[in-house]
């Protein structure tokens, strides 16, 4: 699927795999890396297929919610890649977004890293 980026700019992703874009150019991604550039910015050219829209929802539930973005948390912290964090260690957004399959935004994820740090500590 092709996906377009409003500014030139080049995505390295977790993965390992580098996709230049150019300003409002039709840009082909592989699925593996859809989540990822999503949470940069990018958008699909065409729609998103019925299946990946319904199954990369965003939880409604607090709970439910928290519990995904903990879960994506323990994952960051068990794989300790230093890319998967920023320079003050927090789990940098599209390291994120690419194991939850939502993107959330940083005062979210760093209440919640916070909480995450104190809970991981009292145990």
């Amino acid at each position: 699927m092709k996906f377009v980026l409003n500014r030139n700019k080049i995505i390295v992703s977790l993965q390992g795999h580098a996709i230049e874009f150019k300003k409002g150019e039709p840009t082909h991604v592989p699925h593996a890396l859809w989540a990822e550039v999503q949470a940069v910015g990018a958008l699909p050219e065409d729609e998103l297929p019925e299946e990946i829209r319904t199954a990369s929802k965003e939880p409604l539930d607090p709970i439910e919610r928290k519990g995904l973005i903990f879960a994506a948390f323990e994952q960051l912290v068990l794989d300790a890649k230093r890319e998967s964090f920023t320079g003050t260690g927090v789990p940098h957004a599209k390291a994120l977004a690419a194991q939850m399959g939502f993107i959330i935004d940083n005062k979210e994820r760093d209440a919640l890293w916070a909480e995450f740090q104190l809970a991981d500590k009292a145990e």
